[in-house]
Protein backbone atom coordinates (compact mmCIF):
# COMPACT_ATOMS: atom_id res chain seq x y z
CA UNK A 1 0.00 0.00 0.00
CA UNK A 2 1.17 3.70 -0.96
CA UNK A 3 1.39 6.06 2.09
CA UNK A 4 1.39 10.03 1.75
CA UNK A 5 4.96 9.75 2.46
CA UNK A 6 6.10 8.13 -1.01
CA UNK A 7 5.31 11.57 -2.57
CA UNK A 8 8.22 12.88 -0.89
CA UNK A 9 10.71 10.31 -2.18
CA UNK A 10 13.46 10.93 -5.10
CA UNK A 11 13.46 9.13 -7.95
CA UNK A 12 15.28 8.79 -11.56
CA UNK A 13 13.31 9.96 -14.75
CA UNK A 14 14.18 6.61 -15.47
CA UNK A 15 12.72 4.67 -12.20
CA UNK A 16 9.57 7.17 -12.56
CA UNK A 17 9.06 5.85 -15.83
CA UNK A 18 9.15 1.90 -14.87
CA UNK A 19 6.99 2.53 -12.22
CA UNK A 20 4.68 4.78 -14.14
CA UNK A 21 4.72 1.46 -16.53
CA UNK A 22 3.80 -1.10 -13.83
CA UNK A 23 0.81 0.73 -12.79
CA UNK A 24 -0.29 1.17 -16.10
CA UNK A 25 -0.12 -2.49 -16.68
CA UNK A 26 -1.63 -3.13 -13.11
CA UNK A 27 -4.33 -0.87 -14.45
CA UNK A 28 -4.69 -2.46 -17.67
CA UNK A 29 -5.08 -5.99 -16.21
CA UNK A 30 -7.98 -5.07 -12.93
CA UNK A 31 -9.98 -3.04 -16.22
CA UNK A 32 -9.40 -5.89 -18.76
CA UNK A 33 -11.28 -8.08 -15.78
CA UNK A 34 -13.94 -5.69 -15.40
CA UNK A 35 -14.30 -5.50 -19.15
CA UNK A 36 -14.77 -9.09 -19.41
CA UNK A 37 -17.09 -9.73 -16.95
CA UNK A 38 -19.55 -7.01 -19.14
CA UNK A 39 -18.94 -9.28 -22.36
CA UNK A 40 -19.58 -12.30 -20.83
CA UNK A 41 -22.97 -10.80 -19.44
CA UNK A 42 -24.01 -9.61 -22.63
CA UNK A 43 -24.19 -5.70 -21.78
CA UNK A 44 -21.03 -4.54 -23.58
CA UNK A 45 -23.92 -2.25 -26.22
CA UNK A 46 -25.46 -1.21 -22.78
CA UNK A 47 -22.30 -0.05 -20.92
CA UNK A 48 -19.95 1.03 -22.50
CA UNK A 49 -16.86 1.29 -20.61
CA UNK A 50 -13.80 4.12 -20.85
CA UNK A 51 -10.75 3.82 -19.21
CA UNK A 52 -7.63 5.99 -19.56
CA UNK A 53 -4.58 6.26 -17.51
CA UNK A 54 -4.18 9.48 -16.54
CA UNK A 55 -0.67 10.77 -15.15
CA UNK A 56 -0.92 14.36 -14.19
CA UNK A 57 0.77 16.87 -11.02
CA UNK A 58 -2.74 18.12 -9.90
CA UNK A 59 -4.58 16.54 -7.18
CA UNK A 60 -6.62 13.22 -7.99
CA UNK A 61 -10.04 14.48 -7.16
CA UNK A 62 -9.60 17.31 -9.41
CA UNK A 63 -7.80 15.24 -12.06
CA UNK A 64 -11.04 13.17 -12.26
CA UNK A 65 -13.22 15.75 -12.00
CA UNK A 66 -11.44 17.97 -15.28
CA UNK A 67 -11.17 14.71 -17.08
CA UNK A 68 -14.66 13.87 -16.73
CA UNK A 69 -15.98 17.06 -17.57
CA UNK A 70 -13.53 17.81 -20.62
CA UNK A 71 -14.75 14.50 -22.15
CA UNK A 72 -18.64 14.66 -21.24
CA UNK A 73 -18.38 11.22 -19.09
CA UNK A 74 -21.74 10.62 -18.04
CA UNK A 75 -21.10 8.83 -14.45
CA UNK A 76 -18.24 8.77 -12.42
CA UNK A 77 -17.41 5.26 -10.41
CA UNK A 78 -14.65 5.67 -7.43
CA UNK A 79 -14.03 2.82 -5.24
CA UNK A 80 -13.38 4.08 -1.47
CA UNK A 81 -11.39 2.76 1.75
CA UNK A 82 -11.77 4.84 4.19
CA UNK A 83 -8.59 5.03 4.98
CA UNK A 84 -7.72 8.77 5.95
CA UNK A 85 -8.42 9.46 9.40
CA UNK A 86 -12.03 9.75 11.42
CA UNK A 87 -13.49 12.95 9.44
CA UNK A 88 -13.13 10.40 6.16
CA UNK A 89 -14.37 6.87 8.01
CA UNK A 90 -17.21 6.25 5.64
CA UNK A 91 -15.62 8.19 2.34
CA UNK A 92 -12.34 8.39 1.44
CA UNK A 93 -10.58 11.67 0.92
CA UNK A 94 -10.78 11.12 -3.11
CA UNK A 95 -13.98 9.59 -3.45
CA UNK A 96 -14.87 12.36 -1.00
CA UNK A 97 -13.13 14.88 -3.21
CA UNK A 98 -14.89 13.93 -6.63
CA UNK A 99 -18.15 13.69 -5.08
CA UNK A 100 -18.05 17.40 -4.33
CA UNK A 101 -16.91 18.56 -7.28
CA UNK A 102 -17.75 16.63 -9.45
CA UNK A 103 -20.87 18.43 -12.16
CA UNK A 104 -21.79 14.74 -13.46
CA UNK A 105 -23.37 11.58 -10.99
CA UNK A 106 -20.75 9.49 -8.84
CA UNK A 107 -21.27 6.35 -7.78
CA UNK A 108 -19.22 5.19 -5.03
CA UNK A 109 -18.35 1.64 -4.24
CA UNK A 110 -16.83 0.24 -1.38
Amino acid sequence: MRTPTMFLEFMTPTAMKAKTEVERAEANQWFGVIKDKISKKGINSIIRLKTDFILTAMSIPHAIVDYAQANNIDLIVVGTRGRSGLKRVLLGSVASGVVTYSSCPVLVTK
